[in-house]
C-alpha cells in the first residue's frame, strides 16, 4: 500500500511525527512514498512577530504568553550551549537514546531516508499535483490543519487522521487538557476517517486509557502518543486487508475545543494540585 503522510512544523517535527514515520517504514507491505510538511513562510520580519505577539497574548492572556516566551529562550539556550559543545554524562546519552525524539525532520534522515517534501500551502496547485504525482492508495494526517476536498479525495482509499482524542466528545485540542479540565476519568485516541469537518469522519478505531489520580498533561501525553502511533499503523493495516468497520459519530453529542485561556490554565492548575493533595503527594 502507498502511503503519504502529511504533517505541518510547529516550531519543529511535532510530537510523535518521528515515531509514526519510523513505525510505517518497518511495516511489511506498507510503501511510504512521500511525508509532505507544510511549514509557513512569512514575510517582513518585524510585522510579523508583531502579529503573532498579538494573537498569543489574544489566544493566552498576558501572563500566558511570558511562559510561552521564556520557555523558547529556554529551548534557545540549551540548543546554542549544545552548539557550544556541551559535555552529556554517557548515562545520559544512553537515557536519551533509548527514549529518543528527534527534533526536526533533518536529524530524523541522518538515522533514516524517507522521500520528504516541503510545502508552502498543502491546498496549492503544487501541493495537489505534488500528491497526485505520488499516486497515494491512503493520505495518513498527523497534527495537520482541516484539509479540503481535493486532497482527501486522491487516494482511492481515502484519508486518515489521528486524533489524541475521544470523538465526539473531544474534537480539536489541545491533547488531554479538556479532558484533566472536566475531570474525565478516560482520555482518548481515535483514528477517523477525514471528511470536510474537524475531526468528524467516521471512526476507524478508538481506545481509551484511565486518568490516574496523579496524572498531569505531561504524563497522560506519554500515554498516549505511543498509543496513537501503534493505532495509526494498525489502521492503516486494517484499511490494506479490508477489514475496516468503520463507526459513524453522533454529531449531536459532544463539542469542538480550543486553546485554552489563561484562567483555564490556572484552574487545571488548581485541580491538578487538589488531586496530588488527595493522593498524599506534595
Amino acid at each position: 500500500m502507498r502511503v503519504v503522510l502529511l504533517t505541518k512544523l510547529e516550531g519543529g517535527i511535532q510530537r510523535g511525527v518521528d515515531q509514526a514515520i519510523l513505525r510505517i517504514l518497518k511495516e511489511k507491505d506498507m510503501d511510504l512514498v512521500g511525508v509532505v510538511v507544510e511549514r509557513t513562510i512569512h514575510g517582513p520580519f518585524i510585522p510579523f512577530v508583531r502579529n503573532k505577539v498579538r494573537r498569543y497574548i489574544r489566544i493566552y492572556g498576558l501572563w500566558g504568553f511570558w511562559r510561552i516566551l521564556t520557555k523558547a529562550l529556554e529551548i534557545s539556550s540549551k540548543f546554542w550551549q549544545s552548539k557550544l559543545g556541551q559535555i552529556v554524562d554517557r548515562t545520559n546519552r544512553a537515557q536519551e537514546e533509548k527514549n529518543k525524539r528527534y527534533r526536526s525532520f533533518t536529524e530524523l534522515r541522518k538515522d533514516i531516508d524517507f522521500p520528504l517534501f516541503f510545502t508552502k500551502n498543502i491546498h496549492s496547485d503544487e501541493s495537489l499535483s505534488l500528491i497526485q504525482q505520488l499516486q497515494p492508495d491512503l493520505i495518513v494526517v498527523y497534527g495537520h490543519r482541516i484539509l479540503k476536498r481535493p486532497i482527501f479525495e486522491i487516494p482511492r482509499e481515502g484519508a486518515i487522521n489521528l486524533h489524541h482524542g475521544k470523538v465526539p466528545y473531544y474534537r480539536g485540542g489541545p491533547p488531554c487538557f479538556w479532558e484533566l479540565y472536566h475531570q474525565e476519568k478516560t482520555v482518548g485516541v481515535t483514528v477517523h476517517y477525514i471528511d470536510a469537518g474537524l475531526d468528524t469522519g467516521d471512526i476507524i478505531l478508538q481506545k481509551e486509557i484511565p486518568i490516574d489520580t496523579c496524572d498531569t498533561l505531561e504524563s497522560l501525553r506519554d500515554k498516549i502518543y505511543p498509543l496513537g502511533v501503534e493505532m495509526l499503523v494498525q489502521a492503516i493495516n486494517l484499511i490494506k486487508e479490508g477489514k475496516v468497520r468503520a463507526v459513524p459519530q453522533d454529531r449531536s453529542k459532544g463539542k469542538t475545543y480550543s486553546a485554552p485561556t489563561i484562567k483555564q490554565e490556572a484552574h487545571l492548575r488548581k485541580i491538578l494540585k487538589e488531586r496530588q493533595q488527595l493522593k498524599g503527594i506534595s
